[in-house]
């Protein structure tokens, strides 16, 4: 018995010791200007980014009447954040684009800060309201510099 109660310490002290990382399921939506918090209202992927190859771009459209805050988050496969939350103010009726890189061939896209390649990758839009209706693409780009777009697999609305 006091072998197994051995056993049972040493594990618990492991798992105590571990970093605790949460991901895109249960981290925190991020706060927004002033402290203002945020609802999870979108999950969506895969998220690719391969420079000069290959970007994902999500779009979000404000359908409320008020002026909200919108943010994106971009994970790994192993569900670990892999670049900075990015915001943006949205006017009522306005959208807002984030994308994986300037190279996504439209103007204005909002980046995230710090993002390095990703190659199957998830996101997550919060905002300080659920009024939103958002769509994601993923841009490939060729050679001969044709771009094809297709859209993302799974663009789930966690917020309603």
């Amino acid at each position: 018995m006091r072998r197994g109660l051995s056993a049972f310490t040493a594990l618990l002290i492991a798992l105590a010791s571990r970093e605790v990382a949460a991901g895109l399921l249960d981290s925190p939506a991020p706060s927004f200007a002033g402290g203002a918090p945020g609802i999870v209202v979108y999950r969506m992927g895969p998220v690719y980014f391969d420079p000069g190859a290959v970007d994902t771009v999500v779009r979000c459209t404000n359908t409320g009447d008020l002026s909200i805050a919108v943010a994106i988050e971009v994970f790994d496969a192993g569900d670990r954040r892999i670049a900075q939350a990015t915001s943006a103010e949205v006017a009522p009726g306005s959208d807002v684009a984030f994308g994986t890189s300037a190279d996504a061939s439209r103007p204005g896209l909002v980046v995230p800060a710090g993002l390095a390649s990703v190659a199957h990758g998830k996101a997550r839009v919060s905002a300080t309201a659920k009024t939103l209706s958002c769509i994601g693409l993923q841009v490939l780009r060729k050679a001969d510099g044709t771009i094809r777009e297709m859209q993302l697999e799974l663009v789930k609305k966690v917020a309603f």
